[in-house]
């Protein structure tokens, strides 16, 4: 545990989602812990002075009280990130488990239904999505809004497609992730999806030629997420990512126990 930041937390909640991404690099197999034991370690974080978490999966909104481990951690004073595909929201359910949230990150690769389909995100994805951005936009203004945006072989020439449809949002920020293939179905698709560097670098600077400054655009190599992103798996596991490879740091149910 020395010399690890925990100043920002990528908490994976769970590893059970409801679609089926072709390119997603969650962890799998890993049983995940009791409302009870992730109240635990929340209070554990808090302890260690951590000032924000991004609450993911998997899809995390399908992990039972979430919102009420959300709702903890606001009133510890911590920051709340949550991603989301969005498909398990609507309006009455946003407002009656998600409003305490600082911010929300949607996953949005391809704004056609034909390649959400194909890439298992499934029918509508983008209309669904649409609808809980205006939602949230015009409900919660202070609520901050980010898209993130996975950049493959098969969306690399689709980006402008994806800027023009998000513009019309109030958003805080687009982030722009290179493919990565930790694990998971991206491990075994790397091949399949993969894009170069270079590749990469020309087809976000093309969209930063478009870009009027109304949100930020992040680059987000894979350099940069092994730099950036401690995280905590289902279990309890806190690890980080060198060179593609998760390193378990300890259990934080079972540390100082």
């Amino acid at each position: 545990m020395e010399n690890v930041n925990v100043n920002k937390i990528c908490w994976n909640i769970t590893e059970k989602c409801n679609r089926k991404c072709k390119h997603c690099f969650r962890f799998i197999d890993v049983k995940e812990l009791s409302f009870e034991d992730n109240i635990k370690i929340l209070m554990k974080l808090n302890e260690m002075e951590t000032k924000m978490i991004t609450w993911t999966g998997g899809e995390a909104t399908l992990y039972p009280n979430i919102e009420l481990l959300i709702k903890k951690s606001h009133e510890l004073g911590i920051n709340n990130n949550l991603i989301t595909n969005g498909t398990l929201l609507t309006p009455e359910i946003f407002d009656n488990k998600f409003s305490t949230l600082d911010s929300i990150t949607f996953s949005l690769d391809f704004v056609d239904d034909e390649d959400n389909i194909s890439f298992g995100r499934g029918e509508n994805y983008y209309k669904n999505l649409k609808k809980m951005v205006k939602y949230i936009n015009k409900k919660y203004p202070n609520i901050k809004i980010k898209i993130n945006t996975v950049v493959l072989r098969d969306n690399k020439e689709k980006l402008k497609e994806i800027y023009d449809a998000i513009s019309e949002f109030k958003l805080s920020k687009w982030k722009l992730i290179k493919f990565v293939s930790f694990r998971g179905k991206a491990y075994k698709n790397k091949d399949r999806y993969s894009t170069t560097t270079d590749e990469f670098t020309r087809r976000v600077e093309e969209v930063r030629k478009l870009h009027d400054n109304s949100f930020e655009i992040e680059v987000v190599t894979t350099q940069d997420l092994e730099t950036t992103h401690v995280m905590i798996k289902p279990n309890g596991d806190l690890v980080k990512t060198i060179d593609g490879v998760d390193n378990f740091l300890c259990n934080l149910l079972e540390e100082g126990e």
